[in-house]
């Protein structure tokens, strides 16, 4: 078995290098990087396998190509001088806007990677009251016995009129919570997570204290770009701006 999985890493890493070569097209295209392929790299695995999911160049996902396009059309309004933002659990693929973004810095935050510039715990964050601008936060909520911890420490961090981009894994209306970690995950869930997020997960975070805008495809690409970019709302998950207000 152990020698399967090597192989299959294997395999998936030589994909990953060579993909740009093998798969060169123009039939999907990354608004991030710029490229076009003849198709994406798929992301996960059994029922978590999404087809068309990550670009080759700048490993950008479903969910960071929609909001690349956001950044894009909302900067002039999410902008102030001198903005400083949180990213909790960093993607690579929008490091760079989110560097442009926050003229006051970006602080990079993990609770066990190294790659970051604090290690801390969501639900105990060690900044004091109203120290940011702005947050991100992407993929986080759903492995946290308490998510309702992690959202009052956010708020509490947050400036009167900043704001929190929040994005979640999101399946039809109704949230779940798994008896025991990963245990009853769905199918549609990645192993380990605690619960399952409906489209109810608005009214959680306007009772801690946000106000909640969803961000969907549809919004922001024609029908014609969504299909070129490979992006639909279930592929995409939730993507929420909070904002605190004054």
């Amino acid at each position: 078995m152990r020698i399967f999985r090597r192989m299959e890493h294997w395999v998936r890493n030589q994909t990953k290098r060579l993909g740009p070569i093998i798969y060169a097209g123009n039939r999907v295209f990354c608004p991030i990087c710029n490229r076009t392929y003849r198709k994406f790299r798929s992301a996960g695995r059994g029922l978590h396998r999404r087809e068309n999911a990550v670009c080759y160049t700048c490993k950008a996902r479903e969910r960071d190509r929609l909001v690349h396009r956001f950044l894009c059309q909302r900067h002039a309004e999410l902008s102030c001088p001198g903005l400083n933002l949180l990213h909790i659990a960093p993607d690579p693929s929008l490091s760079h806007m989110l560097d442009e973004l926050a003229s006051g810095g970006r602080i990079t935050a993990d609770l066990v990677r190294r790659d970051v510039n604090v290690r801390l715990d969501i639900c105990q964050l060690p900044f004091s009251n109203a120290s940011f601008r702005a947050i991100y936060c992407s993929h986080v909520l759903q492995d946290l016995p308490d998510d309702e911890c992690a959202l009052k420490e956010m708020f509490r961090v947050l400036k009167d009129d900043g704001w929190a981009l929040v994005l979640v894994p999101l399946h039809g209306r109704t949230s779940h919570e798994w008896e025991t970690k990963g245990l009853h995950a769905s199918k549609f869930d990645a192993p380990g997570t605690v619960r399952s997020y409906g489209s109810d997960i608005e009214d959680k975070f306007a009772n801690n204290g946000f106000c909640v805008e969803r961000i969907t495809v549809d919004q922001l690409f024609t029908e014609m770009e969504s299909i070129f970019c490979m992006l639909d709302d279930e592929t995409v998950g939730g993507v929420y701006l909070l904002t605190k207000p004054n």
